[in-house]
């Protein structure tokens, strides 16, 4: 009986916390709140054979932070391929933007999901210049590791759209971040 009751109070006390918790939360500026994120993405650098490939990316953000563990905002991304190709030399760029979504798991990892409005510069299948735009849905996890506002870790995400991964020649993004208040 008594044992009921202490369970009890001990729900009661912990409900009354987390509702404490979330009125904090709201009731703070909205500025502080806000989450700002650069990433710096895809290098790489292929050679051999009489061609070479060097590929790097960029993607600011800018968001809000619903609660300690939740945030979404919107996103540009701008994606810088030069390629050497048996002498002839071109240098593509792609870009886009869009809105994503995070959830800390814990401090270090987290989980993120993107929607985006994608223009790529060329078809990698045929090697064509033919820039065609795609919605792209992309989901995956990062790392995060720092102390106070600013850290900084790695982010992994995945093309769900099979389109994507065909035109663009890629299944995985990979990005080096800096996050602010997240």
């Amino acid at each position: 009986m008594f044992a009921e009751d202490a369970t009890a109070q001990r729900k009661k006390r912990r409900k009354s916390r987390e509702k404490e918790e979330a009125r904090e939360e709201f009731s703070k500026p909205w500025k502080d709140n806000m989450i700002y994120e650069i990433g710096f993405g895809n290098p790489s650098f292929i050679g051999g054979s009489g061609s070479s490939q060097f590929n790097i990316a960029l993607k600011p953000g800018v968001g809000y932070k619903f609660h300690d563990r939740i945030a979404a905002g919107a996103f540009g991304k701008w994606d810088y391929l030069f390629v050497n190709q048996f002498g002839q030399e071109f240098s593509l760029h792609d870009y886009g933007v869009g809105l994503f979504t995070k959830f800390k798991i814990v401090e270090a990892f987290y989980l993120r999901g993107e929607y985006a409005l994608q223009s790529y510069s060329y078809d990698r299948r045929t090697g064509f210049e033919n820039r065609e735009n795609f919605l792209e849905p992309l989901i995956g996890a990062g790392y995060r590791s720092g102390v106070g506002k600013w850290v900084f870790g790695g982010e992994v995400l995945f093309h769900l759209s099979r389109d994507v991964r065909n035109y663009a020649g890629q299944v995985i993004e990979f990005w080096i971040k800096i996050d602010y208040n997240f």
